[in-house]
Formats: structure tokens, C-alpha cells, sequence
């Protein structure tokens, strides 16, 4: 925290992190889905519609094992297929998430793009230098390759309240 004479505090984002973790709202977890042909692989951050949840996202880790390519972030607002499974709370034993991490292929992208990164196989690119974006009940965050046959990987992690 930083505190200057006749200033308001500020905190950092790194310590409002700290505060989230310490507090049992702060979550992660990973998923991939592999290479299928003529299809784009899918995964997906969805906080669900009847959550009652706000999720603010921090950050999101990304690479495309199979080939070079510009990795994708999406906002889609359909959950997709397959339901991996609820976050991980990052204060040990603490409750899961209510969002849950979900993949699928698609013949096009899905959602709207909002951020790409060129990528080198295999060679991990994170979005979000401090925090991502917010999703409401009903929203979700997609991650995606730009070309076919391409294995996607992804972590999230974000708070809920």
C-alpha cells in the first residue's frame, strides 16, 4: 500500500490479490482441448446465469501446442459444451467456485474478440497485466487458436463476489 501525506491510500493490484486469496474468493484453473480437424478448440471462463456472482477476471495464461498462431480472447456469452469443472479456490480447502471452466470445438471462432497475441508453438502468452475484465451472470471468456486443428491450453484465474 502507498500512502502519501494529504493523499488517498492506494493499493496495487498485486496486494488486492493478496486480500482476494486471503479471503477465499480467488480461483483458478486449467484446461486444454486438443487438435481435431476442420475444427477450432475452445476454452472457456463462464461465470453461469443463476451464479448471483460477479467475476473479475486477473489474469489468463494461453498457448497453441500444435502450431504457430495468434491466440484469441473472446467474450461469449453461451456456455460451452463440455463442463471441465468448478474453479479451485486458491485459499486451501476453501469453498469452489461457482464458475466453472468449459471447452469445445467450433468451425469458426466464437464471441467477440477483444485481444490476440502472436504465439510460437507451445510458447505461453498472458493476458491481463493487472486485471482482465469483469463477467456478470451469463457471461463468459473464451480462448481460442485463429486456424484449425490447433490444440488450445489456458489457466484462469479470477475472484468472485
Amino acid at each position: 500500500m502507498i500512502i502519501n501525506l494529504g493523499t488517498q491510500a492506494s493499493v496495487t493490484a498485486s496486494e488486492k490479490w493478496l486480500t482476494y486469496i486471503q479471503a477465499g474468493q480467488a480461483f483458478g484453473l486449467a484446461s486444454s482441448l486438443g487438435p481435431t480437424a476442420a475444427v477450432i478448440s475452445h476454452v472457456q471462463l463462464f461465470n453461469p446465469a443463476a451464479s448471483g456472482k460477479v467475476v473479475l477476471v486477473r489474469r489468463c495464461f494461453s498457448s497453441l501446442v500444435t502450431s504457430t498462431d495468434t491466440i484469441n480472447l473472446n467474450l461469449y456469452n453461451v456456455a460451452l459444451a463440455t463442463d471441465v469443472g468448478a474453479g479451485v479456490n486458491l485459499l486451501n480447502g476453501g469453498a469452489a467456485a461457482v464458475s466453472h471452466v468449459r471447452t469445445a470445438n467450433n468451425a469458426t471462432q466464437l464471441g467477440t474478440n477483444f485481444a490476440q497475441l502472436y504465439t510460437a508453438i507451445g510458447q505461453p502468452q498472458a493476458f491481463g497485466p493487472d486485471w482482465l475484465c469483469e463477467l456478470t451472470a451469463g457471461q463468459g471468456l473464451v480462448v481460442c487458436g485463429s486456424a484449425v486443428n490447433t490444440w488450445a491450453v489456458a489457466s484462469f484465474y479470477w475472484v468472485e463476489f
